[in-house]
C-alpha cells in the first residue's frame, strides 16, 4: 500500500472508530432554554459540552434552528470569541449532533456568521440535518474543521465566504481530517472582491478529506475549484459533481487539485460543470504552478461527460484506468460547439482501458469515439439509474460494455456488483466508466 493510500486508509479508521459513551442533550429549535444539560437551546447545549469533560450527544427535534446572535467584531478582538456566546457555535470536546432528517432539522445561519468551528484536538459528529445559511468572510461558510469531523446524512446548502481578500470553502473549509458520507453540498459559493480569487466553492481542503456516495451540485467559485479545492489528501468514491461552474478564469469546475494535493477517484461522475472563461472539469494542477511535480491524482472508473471547455485538463501527475471521457464541449457562439474532451500539458499522463471522444487535446487513450456519438451509442443523459447519486447509464451495444482492462472496481457508484456481461456474450467484464451495465436478460 503506497504513502497515499495508508493516509487515506488510516484517516478512515480514526472517523469510523466507536465512540465514547457520550452523555445526551435534549435542545429546543424555539431556543427558549430549560435548565441545561436536560433541556437546553442548541447555543447553550455546544456551550455546555465544550465546558464538560467527556463526550456528548445532542439530540435535535424536527424544526428551524436559528443561530440568533451575531458576532460583533471590533479592532480589538477581531477573531471574535471561541465559547459559543454568539456568532459560530465553537466544539471543543468531544460532541455529537444528531436530527430527525434532511430537511426536516436544519440548522440556519441567518447569514450572521459561518455555523460550525471545530477547533484542535475536538470531534465533531453531525447526522441527519441540514446546515443552511452560514456565511463567513474567510473560510467555512457553514464549517471550519481544524480537527476531527464526520458528516453522514447531512445537506449543506446556500452557504458562502465573502472575502476582501482570498475566499476559501463555501460550505466546507477542511484543515483538519474529514469523512462526508450519504450528503449532499449545492448552492454554495466562495467570492471574492479580488479576481479569480475564490477557492472551492463547497469545499476547501488543506487535510485528509474522504468522501463516499455523496453528491456536489450548482456550488460556484470565483476562482479556482467549483466544488472542490484540494491542497491535502482526497479520496473520493460513488460520487456526482454535477452542474458546479466558475465566474472567473480558473481551472477546475468541479475540481481543481493543485499544489502536491494527491487525489484518489473511483467509481464517480463529473457532468454538467461550467468553467466559464477557464478550463476543465476536473483540472490536475495549474499552467507553470510550482507545485505540479508534486501533484498527483488517480482516476478509475470515472465517467467525465457533458462538461464545458475540456472534461479533463492535466499539467501534473495523472492516471486514468478503466474510464470514459467524452460529450464535452467548448460553446463557440454562432456556430456550432467543439469537442472539448482532455488536454494534456502535463509531466506525467498515464491511461489504460480510457475511452475518449475525438477532439485532438494530446491525450492518449486505447479507444475513441466520434464525439457526435456520445449521447446515441456511447450513454445515456444523466439521470436517477438506481442508487443514491445520478449516472450515465450505458446503453445496449455500447462500445464501454465489458471493455475493462486489468484490475477492476468490485461495485459501481450505484454499489451494483462488477464485473457484469454487459454485452451479453457470456462471458462477464467490467465496464468503463462510473456504471457497470446489468446482463441483457436482467435489463439494464
Amino acid at each position: 500500500m503506497d504513502a497515499p493510500h495508508r493516509l487515506l486508509f488510516a484517516l478512515t479508521l480514526a472517523l469510523v472508530a466507536p465512540q465514547a459513551r457520550a452523555e445526551t442533550l435534549i435542545a429546543t429549535a424555539d431556543g427558549v432554554a430549560g435548565t441545561c444539560p436536560t433541556r437546553c437551546s442548541l447555543r447553550e447545549a455546544v456551550a455546555y459540552a465544550s465546558a464538560q469533560p467527556g463526550a456528548h450527544r445532542i439530540e435535535l427535534a424536527p424544526g428551524t434552528y436559528h443561530l440568533g446572535h451575531a458576532l460583533q467584531r471590533d479592532a480589538s478582538d477581531p477573531a471574535g470569541e471561541d465559547a459559543s456566546a454568539a456568532g459560530d457555535l465553537d466544539v471543543t470536546s468531544e460532541l455529537t449532533i444528531v436530527g430527525a432528517g434532511i430537511g426536516q432539522t436544519v440548522i440556519d445561519g441567518d447569514h450572521l456568521d459561518r455555523i460550525f468551528d471545530v477547533h484542535l484536538g475536538a470531534r465533531l459528529n453531525l447526522e441527519r440535518l441540514t446546515l443552511r445559511n452560514g456565511k463567513a468572510r474567510t473560510e467555512g461558510g457553514a464549517l471550519r474543521n481544524r480537527s476531527e469531523t464526520r458528516l453522514d446524512q447531512v445537506m449543506l446548502e446556500d452557504n458562502q465566504v465573502m472575502a476582501d481578500t482570498v475566499a476559501t470553502g463555501g460550505a466546507i473549509a477542511n484543515l483538519g481530517s474529514l469523512l462526508l458520507t450519504n450528503s449532499t453540498l449545492r448552492n454554495n459559493r466562495a467570492l471574492s472582491n479580488v479576481a479569480d480569487a475564490g477557492r472551492g466553492g463547497a469545499i476547501y481542503n488543506r487535510g485528509h478529506l474522504f468522501i463516499r456516495t455523496s453528491t456536489l451540485e450548482s456550488n460556484l467559485s470565483s476562482g479556482q475549484g467549483g466544488a472542490l479545492y484540494n491542497l491535502g489528501s482526497v479520496d473520493v468514491a460513488r460520487s456526482a459533481f454535477i452542474g458546479n461552474a466558475l465566474s472567473g478564469r480558473g481551472s477546475g469546475a468541479a475540481i481543481l487539485n493543485t499544489e502536491g494535493g494527491v487525489l484518489l477517484m473511483s467509481n464517480s461522475t463529473l457532468s454538467q460543470n461550467r468553467p466559464g472563461d477557464g478550463q476543465g472539469a476536473f483540472a490536475n494542477g495549474q499552467p507553470g504552478a510550482s507545485g505540479n511535480a508534486s501533484t498527483l491524482a488517480f482516476l478509475a472508473n470515472v465517467s467525465i461527460v457533458d462538461n464545458g471547455n475540456y472534461g479533463l485538463v492535466n499539467f501534473a501527475s495523472m492516471t486514468l484506468r478503466n474510464s470514459l471521457i467524452a460529450g464535452n464541449r467548448h460553446p463557440a457562439g454562432q456556430g456550432e460547439a467543439h469537442p472539448r474532451n482532455c488536454l494534456n500539458q502535463g509531466a506525467r499522463f498515464r491511461a489504460r482501458g480510457l475511452l475518449l471522444g475525438e477532439d485532438g487535446g494530446a491525450c492518449r487513450a486505447d479507444w475513441r469515439i466520434d464525439d457526435a456519438l456520445t449521447f446515441t451509442q456511447l450513454l445515456g443523459p444523466l439521470a436517477d439509474n438506481g442508487g443514491p447519486t445520478r449516472t450515465h447509464a450505458l446503453l445496449a451495444g455500447s462500445p464501454a460494455l465489458d471493455r475493462g482492462t486489468g484490475s477492476c472496481t468490485r461495485h459501481d457508484q450505484r454499489s451494483a456488483a462488477r464485473r457484469q456481461d454487459g454485452d451479453g456474450n457470456g462471458v462477464p467484464g467490467c465496464d468503463l466508466g462510473a456504471f457497470e451495465r446489468r446482463t441483457p436478460r436482467q435489463g439494464s
